[in-house]
């Protein structure tokens, strides 16, 4: 399979996170000129820029510069996603820049207090 360009790419996830170049511009704090460049092929991302894309969509840097290789690391290897976890997870990718990021700070305050929750039961049995 041939590589594809980093430009492809890109537009593949503005595809699918629904996203307009204002939004990865947000995201990755790059100028909107330097995506323009990247996405018309003219210039490569630096590497600062392909690291701040690749980790505000969660994919990998190597993916985005048209390897083939997977999209994202997995934790967990061919893990199916339970129906609830599908829907929720086509309701976030529906949700532009601001909404992802408000849904993410509200999961770690969850994530936090569940975790002292645990905490202070392990103490108290």
């Amino acid at each position: 399979m041939e590589k594809e360009t980093t430009a492809k790419r890109l537009r593949m996830l503005m595809d699918m996170y629904r996203i307009k170049q204002a939004d990865i511009c947000k995201a990755a704090n790059i100028q909107k000129s330097a995506l323009s460049q990247y996405l018309s092929g003219i210039r490569l991302p630096r590497q600062d820029n392909l690291t701040a894309i690749a980790r505000a969509y969660n994919v990998t840097e190597a993916w985005l510069m048209g390897f083939d290789v997977p999209m994202r690391d997995s934790p967990v290897k061919n893990r199916i996603l339970s129906y609830e976890e599908e829907a929720l997870l086509e309701m976030f990718s529906g949700l532009n820049s601001e909404g992802k990021a408000y849904i993410k700070q509200q999961l770690d305050i969850a994530l936090s207090l569940e975790k002292y929750t645990q905490k202070n039961n392990e103490k108290m049995a």
